[in-house]
């Protein structure tokens, strides 16, 4: 009875289908039942269910390696466009952001083109200046896919010759997140709105030449690595907070040299100054940087996790609701703490991996019957 009542009078909410309802009956504990059929309405669902959610996962372990060294463990990506003057015309060029997962240090690179051959170019001059990586991290772009591929089948037929012999060549671990989930590389997503920020007040929305814009990165780039990591206190004798810089160039000391001999700081001993200041910033970086790293400002309750078999919807924020595709869990993968991610959606356009974050369930695996007839 409540059902038909909601359902002839348009889905509406619980105070008017109360209202409704009582001008026959009076149902006892009436509030109770209208919710429970209202939260089990599917055309509701469709309306306003929102995104699942899931408490909030540990920290990843390339996040937590100190006293390796910098950018052995990145994330990547691009952003742009910047309106670059070439002659009489006006060009358009992008820019790549590698910043260290670590350490928090940031490396930029003027791309011309989105296509994989720029990309490629972008990650061998940033190899070329701050030495070799062992694990890159980045989203799903085209570009950025097709680059890894052409690495790792470049990197396969160097392997086979006779250079393989003489140098020991790694291959870079590359590391996706899926399509649609900017939020996965929050670190350095964070990083590029830095980065437009200080090209906007540098460069005021002006068209730039190719070597004013390549000026400009760098710069930006020193503005960027000198931002401070851990919060600043009103004490005098507090030392200056850590910065990337201070293990980039190693030109800057957070303490004065209390432990170190005075013949340290001859030219001859400057190998040992520069190991105190690494030593120094990856102390400091423990003990005041790291529990910072620890706080969890929300998502900190488990909820239900998508199973295989359950009727999702896929947010798409180009589309209006109503038209968001449907779709069914085909399969699902789970992350280092056993919850569940990411799941293969399959739709009547195809199947694709989405985070949870652009799901929204409607019905529930268990419920096999009123999926057959929800499908």
């Amino acid at each position: 009875m409540v059902r038909a009542t909601h359902e002839s009078c348009g889905h509406c909410g619980q105070n008017h289908l109360m209202t409704q309802l009582r001008t026959n009956y009076w149902i006892v504990r009436g509030n109770a039942i209208v919710k429970t059929v209202i939260q089990e309405c599917l055309v509701c669902r469709r309306l306003s269910r929102r995104p699942v959610v899931q408490v909030m996962a540990e920290l990843p372990s390339d996040r937590l390696c100190p006293d390796e060294l910098p950018f052995t463990n990145t994330g990547s990506d691009c952003f742009g466009p910047f309106l670059v003057k070439q002659g009489r015309s006006t060009v358009k060029h992008w820019g790549a952001i590698f910043t260290c997962l670590t350490s928090r240090a940031v490396h930029l690179e003027v791309i011309d083109t989105m296509e994989q051959d720029s990309f490629v170019n972008a990650i061998r001059r940033f190899i070329a200046r701050r030495g070799p990586i062992k694990r890159m991290w980045s989203n799903n772009g085209t570009n950025i896919v097709a680059t890894e591929r052409e690495l790792r089948e470049a990197l396969q037929l160097f392997n086979e010759g006779e250079i393989r012999d003489t140098l020991s060549i790694r291959g870079i671990e590359w590391n996706f997140h899926p399509p649609h989930a900017s939020h996965f590389g929050g670190v350095w997503e964070r990083l590029i709105r830095s980065v437009r920020r200080a090209l906007t007040a540098a460069c005021l929305q002006q068209v730039t030449t190719d070597e004013t814009l390549r000026t400009l990165f760098c710069e930006v780039e020193a503005v960027v690595d000198g931002r401070p990591l851990t919060k600043i206190n009103d004490d005098p004798n507090c030392p200056a907070p850590l910065t990337p810089n201070m293990i980039l160039t190693l030109k800057g000391s957070p303490d004065p040299f209390t432990s170190t001999c005075k013949k340290d700081m001859y030219v001859k001993r400057q190998w040992r100054q520069a190991q105190f200041l690494a030593d120094e910033f990856w102390r400091r970086w423990i003990q005041e940087y790291l529990p910072l790293l620890q706080e969890r400002q929300k998502w900190s309750v488990p909820k239900r996790d998508i199973n295989v078999g359950d009727v999702v919807l896929t947010l798409d924020e180009w589309l209006p609701r109503g038209s968001w595709p449907l779709g069914k869990v085909m399969e699902v993968t789970r992350s280092a703490d056993g919850r569940i991610r990411q799941a293969l959606i399959k739709t009547e356009n195809g199947e694709f991996r989405r985070p949870m974050q652009k799901l929204c369930l409607l019905l529930e695996n268990d419920k096999g019957d009123d999926i057959k007839l929800y499908i």
